[in-house]
């Protein structure tokens, strides 16, 4: 079965390397900025009162390397299947460069907060308008893996505390978007049945990922009760990120960017969910 999927996702990638190249032009400009507005600040420092009890334990080397696809690299160049073959003493050091952010002791390297953002166009949108394409991040497989253990933990720490919306469905272990649909059958045949009507909203958030700000995600990281360490990890990975533009075979940048989530960060849906709790809620309250 293995081979049969191979064999089709090699005809689905020969069919993509058929798409128009990209041009640039004005669009790149307005797309550049539209990721990093000069009204967002840089170097934040956030300074919230801390009234909880900090997370002292350092990261466990469980997740360490995990993650076996090999995955584009972001602008270092080092991928995961680099990162596997380093040796135990090697894996360790990491691990204990790891902690040492962890613990606020060293900031998080430059390098690593290195994202090439390459702008894919939504299907039947104009190519010359910077709302057409979504930004896909490519980011450092070592920086994924430094997140891939907070994401662990905080994944953890919620679901043990029951901190994510109880009808949050995607993305979440032992949950299926397949259950909301069967729900919303569900209820739709019971409503046929006792000769009733039933009223649906979808809501598609625009920019959802891209328009989150970061003073409002930490104050509602803290505000839910999450250790004061791991919401200044959080914070810190999302702030002064250094974005490079790729089109084509150009790339256009740096610009800072201290805006959003970045699309395609394994950390994103879940403090995504977190920051959008107060929608939850207010659609709960109509």
């Amino acid at each position: 079965m293995k081979e049969v999927w191979k064999k089709v996702n090699c005809y689905k990638n020969r069919k993509q390397s058929n798409k128009i190249p990209l041009e640039i032009g004005e669009w790149t400009a307005r797309f550049h900025e539209k990721l990093t507005p000069p009204w967002v600040k840089n170097n934040t420092d956030l300074e919230i009162e801390r009234v909880v009890a900090e997370d002292s334990s350092p990261l466990a080397s469980n997740y360490l390397l995990k993650q076996n696809n090999n995955t584009a690299p972001g602008k270092d160049n080092i991928t995961y299947s680099i990162l596997a073959q380093l040796p135990l003493q090697a894996q360790q050091a990491l691990l204990n460069i790891y902690n040492l952010i962890w613990s606020n002791k060293i900031p998080i390297p430059t390098e690593w907060q290195d994202y090439i953002v390459i702008p894919i166009q939504k299907p039947g949108k104009p190519q010359e308008h910077e709302d057409s394409y979504r930004p896909i991040s490519l980011a450092s497989c070592v920086m994924k893996t430094y997140e891939r253990l907070i994401r662990n933990r905080l994944e953890h720490w919620a679901e043990q505390n029951d901190k994510l919306p109880f009808n949050q469905y995607g993305f979440r272990r032992s949950r299926s978007t397949q259950e909301a649909v069967s729900i919303l059958i569900s209820d739709i045949l019971i409503s046929f049945t006792k000769n009733k009507t039933i009223s649906a909203v979808f809501v598609d958030i625009k920019g959802a990922y891209d328009n989150v700000i970061m003073e409002i995600l930490h104050a509602q990281l803290v505000k839910i009760g999450i250790p004061q360490k791991m919401a200044d990890n959080i914070i810190s990975m999302y702030t002064n990120r250094q974005l490079y533009l790729k089109i084509n075979d150009d790339i256009i940048g740096p610009r800072v960017a201290s805006l959003g989530l970045p699309q395609g960060s394994i950390l994103s849906p879940i403090t995504s969910y977190i920051m959008h709790q107060i929608l939850t809620k207010a659609f709960k309250n109509r």
